[in-house]
């Protein structure tokens, strides 16, 4: 790995508030010798990390590779535009190559900004806060790279040179974690003390004490669950996750909104409801330089700029029960669009088989600047931000962890009920005998309910494939997706549908698969990184 980024890349010139803040390209480059001195180049420098996000299409910019290539394909959902979608990639992929050198862009920027804070004439509050996002982005960089790599080099002071040895080796996964629960402690700890909540900021693409304390129960989850690669199994983990998930879940700022579909139209429509959308990833403009296609690329046929990229499974259309018809038929909707729709009336054709639906869940006609296709103002890109953290992900972590330490008790089952019971449009603290988990369930059988909980509720937001491989049963579920499919996979293809090839897909998953490759490109100038098994 060559860690080449001393030089910072500076993005803006202040912050004013929401998505303005982003709306700035690199002007011009400094270095660290003569910055970090006023609280506006401190700002500068911590939106230069941000700026990674969603800058190219690495993570969440452009047609964002961190969902679309990475972790689109699984058992709920399957695309065939790239080898990465296909797993016909190997580690000369483009993409892995991509995904590494912006996260280690990323913490290279978080390192420069922590090692120069103390050296501003800024009041201590306001570094607090910097240093409370720049601490929780650097973990966040670093859970990216442990759960897509595994072992990665560790590096958390700046790189003093571009001319020396940059050869560093992957530091075992379990002390990579216990850096990132570092960094996100002290990171909760910072912005906890200064009230830097998503409430008191009334939007959601920047780092608060909300967003770290719902990562922090994710990061724990992930550390307990069975296909951690690299750590053993620890209930204490478990323990932590529900600590962390009780904080928002208990907190009066957050709740589940009533109408689980207007989470994605007030993405669409730009309109923020941290209530339950507590980190997104901020998308501000309509170019491939600014905003991203992803709601292009799993949009449904004639939607505005395309769509027939990407399909569902059959799988996920059977999960859904009958009461849950709200997620199901917005989530999986049993139509294409005939023709590209224009003021909310589109002309549809129905659906002839599960494997041919897709995606419904961000619906560019709900976009505030949609006129159709053809239209002045549409774009194949568009701001739709992408959720990083809602508080339902929030509810089902508090479940599984509430089951894995002490079984299906009453707190595990309030939690999944109260994600079931918003489906229904029914009071989340009420039960409900339509909607509510079935009681008396044990470990294992709650447990399963719960995997199935989370694909109908947290379907194409890019978490389906990285829970299947922490529980270790990618692989697994994969294959018996496959024989699903073999069974029933229509023979014809509907007028105006272009089906993935789901069969020639599946059999190329396998075991290297959990992980992906460390790029080549990266082998080749760190001589000390080695490649990861079956790569």
């Amino acid at each position: 790995m060559k860690l080449k980024y001393v030089i910072l890349i500076l993005v803006m010139a202040g912050l004013t508030s929401c998505k303005d803040f982003l709306d700035t390209k690199p002007t011009s480059f400094i270095t660290p010798g003569n910055y970090y001195s006023t609280g506006t180049q401190l700002q500068t420098a911590l939106n230069s990390v941000y700026d990674v996000i969603t800058n190219g299409g690495a993570l969440y910019g452009f047609n964002a590779d961190m969902l679309f290539r990475w972790a689109y394909t699984c058992d709920e959902s399957t695309a065939r535009l790239y080898p990465e979608n296909t797993f016909s990639y190997d580690a000369g992929s483009n993409s892995a190559r991509l995904a590494w050198q912006a996260l280690y862009a990323g913490i290279e920027r978080a390192n420069l900004l922590l090692a120069n804070l103390d050296n501003a004439s800024v009041d201590q509050g306001q570094k607090n806060i910097i240093k409370g996002q720049a601490l929780f982005l650097r973990g966040y960089f670093y859970y990216l790279l442990v759960v897509c790599y595994g072992d990665v080099p560790l590096i958390i002071d700046p790189t003093q040179s571009v001319t020396g040895d940059v050869s560093v080796a992957r530091t075992p996964v379990k002390a990579v974690y216990a850096q990132i629960l570092s960094d996100m402690a002290k990171a909760e700890d910072l912005l906890g003390k200064a009230n830097f909540t998503a409430k008191s900021l009334g939007y959601a693409e920047k780092v608060t004490v909300d967003a770290v304390q719902g990562f922090l129960a994710k990061v724990c989850l992930t550390m307990a669950s069975p296909g951690a690669s690299g750590i053993p199994v620890d209930v204490s983990k478990y323990e932590d996750a529900i600590t962390w998930a009780d904080k928002l879940i208990t907190s009066p700022d957050h709740t589940l909104i009533t109408d689980y579909k207007q989470v994605f139209i007030n993405l669409m429509q730009d309109k923020y409801d941290v209530r339950e959308s507590i980190w997104e990833a901020g998308l501000y403009g309509t170019s491939s330089t600014e905003g991203s296609n992803y709601t292009m690329l799993i949009g449904i046929t004639n939607s505005p700029g395309g769509g027939q990229a990407a399909y569902v499974t059959k799988k996920l259309v059977d999960s859904y029960a009958v009461w849950d018809s709200v997620r199901s038929n917005w989530n999986c909707p049993k139509f294409f669009y005939k023709a590209v729709p224009v003021n909310f009336s589109p002309v549809t054709t129905p659906v002839t088989s599960p494997w041919y639906i897709q995606a419904g869940k961000f619906r560019r006609m709900y976009e505030s600047t949609f006129v159709g296709l053809g239209g002045s103002g549409q774009s194949a890109y568009n701001s739709t931000n992408i959720p990083l953290l809602r508080l339902a992900d929030v509810y089902l972590m508090k479940a599984e962890a509430e089951n894995q330490v002490n079984g299906a008790t009453k707190a595990a089952y309030d939690a999944i009920n109260a994600v079931r019971r918003r489906a229904f449009k029914v009071p989340i603290n009420l039960p409900n005998a339509v909607c509510d988990l079935s009681p008396n369930l044990d470990k294992n059988a709650f447990m399963d309910s719960l995997k199935v909980e989370r694909m109908r509720e947290l379907c194409f937001e890019g978490i389906r494939k990285w829970d299947q491989v922490r529980w270790g049963s990618f692989v697994t579920d994969m294959q018996n997706l496959l024989v699903q499919a073999n069974a029933t996979f229509p023979s014809g293809t509907p007028t105006g549908l272009n089906p993935n090839m789901i069969r020639t897909i599946l059999p190329a998953v396998s075991q290297k698969h959990f992980l992906l490759p460390i790029p080549s490109l990266e082998l080749q100038l760190n001589n000390k990184l080695i490649q990861n098994p079956g790569w």
